[in-house]
Formats: structure tokens, sequence, C-alpha cells
């Protein structure tokens, strides 16, 4: 470990489906970032994606929603 982290913008194009562009691009560095364990992931970029997704984006997820696809995501591990 590099000491490297996964920036809060990096998940809200993930999961912002406005602009596919940066929603692929940031799948792909996600994944490989947990894939290879080249980067951490803060509780507080957790907490703020989460604040973000379910309150500020154009169509807000529940939180519920929200969670469920955080974790799925992140399990998935490329």
């Amino acid at each position: 470990m590099n000491g490297n982290f996964v920036d809060t913008n990096m998940f809200i194009y993930w999961f912002d489906e406005t602009n596919e562009h940066k929603c692929t691009i940031s799948e792909q560095l996600i994944q490989k970032v947990l894939k290879t364990r080249s980067a951490c992931i803060s509780y507080q970029v957790i907490q703020e994606t989460l604040n973000i997704v379910t309150r500020k984006l154009s169509s807000p997820m529940n939180a519920e929603n929200a969670e469920e696809s955080f974790v799925l995501f992140v399990r998935r591990k490329g």
C-alpha cells in the first residue's frame, strides 16, 4: 500500500448516470485499485458518497439502494 486514496468524486461519477463516459472511467479505476489494493477508501469518502447520492444528485437514490449498490460494487473487486 502506497498511501493513495480513492476520492469521493470517483464514486460520485460512478453513481451519476448523466455522464456515461465519467461513469465508465470511474468504475474501471475503482475496480483497478480494489483488485490491486493500490489505494484506500476512507470512511469519510463512504459517508460523503452516500450523502451526495441520496440527496444531491439529479435523481437521488434512497438510502437502502445506495448502501446496497456501494457494498456490492466494492465486494466485486474486479
